[in-house]
């Protein structure tokens, strides 16, 4: 039985990183390459620089030799807010609780510091895999994440696909029903700048634009 032990993957040299991340000629199979839309992934070197760097965090849990779960977040500064940006399963592991146990890690960890997760997660209703979002979507809910109601959101054109839409959500139970929009837009614009390396974005002022007077947290769709 695999353990519910977690790493900090910071040697991006190392086996550990090359099976979670491939680096240069790597394996394609990495989890990272096989757990992803075109449209959502970031390059793998930019991934290395940032890891180097301490901008991003890599956590793996593996079953024996093998990784089995590898998630990457971003903390972002001078907020209360960490984004998660990635969290993947290895296809045969999937079904067995891994990113329940994990998100309930990263919980414990957060609150140790009044610390929270943004998370951005494909919105359920535009296709495809209408279905499959949904699923992602009562994954979160169901571990007492809230969705930041009525709020569009976009990620930066990452391929020659076009930007999904996402939904915006915070985990674990944050500390009030809402969430100020200027808190919110100092998100998004960090999010953009740290994650994406994307300050200047044509999105930036458009999603700001849109956000509401008051911003309401809830645990339905």
């Amino acid at each position: 039985m695999f353990s519910c032990n977690y790493v900090t993957v910071t040697d991006i040299s190392g086996n550990e990183f090359l099976e979670a991340i491939p680096k240069g000629s790597a394996s394609q199979h990495a989890l990272y390459e096989q757990s992803f839309p075109i449209s959502e992934k970031i390059p793998c070197d930019v991934i290395k620089n940032k890891i180097e760097r301490g901008i991003f965090q890599l956590w793996i849990q593996k079953d024996q030799e093998k990784i089995i779960l590898m998630a990457i977040l971003c903390p972002l500064p001078q907020t209360e807010f960490t984004l998660l940006g990635y969290l993947a399963t290895s296809p045969e592991y999937r079904g067995k609780g891994m990113g329940k146990y994990f998100m309930i890690f990263i919980k414990e960890q957060l609150q140790k510091n009044n610390q929270w997760l943004l998370l951005e997660v494909e919105n359920p209703l535009f296709p495809p895999e209408k279905e499959l979002k949904q699923r992602r979507v009562n994954f979160y809910l169901r571990l007492g994440a809230k969705i930041i109601k009525d709020v569009p959101y976009l990620l930066p054109k990452l391929s020659e696909r076009e930007s999904p839409e996402m939904i915006l959500m915070v985990y674990p139970d944050y500390k009030k029903d809402h969430l100020n929009p200027f808190l919110l837009e100092k998100l998004i614009v960090l999010v953009y700048q740290y994650f994406y390396d994307q300050i200047k974005h044509k999105n930036i002022p458009h999603l700001i634009k849109k956000i509401p007077q008051t911003i309401e947290l809830s645990d339905t769709f």
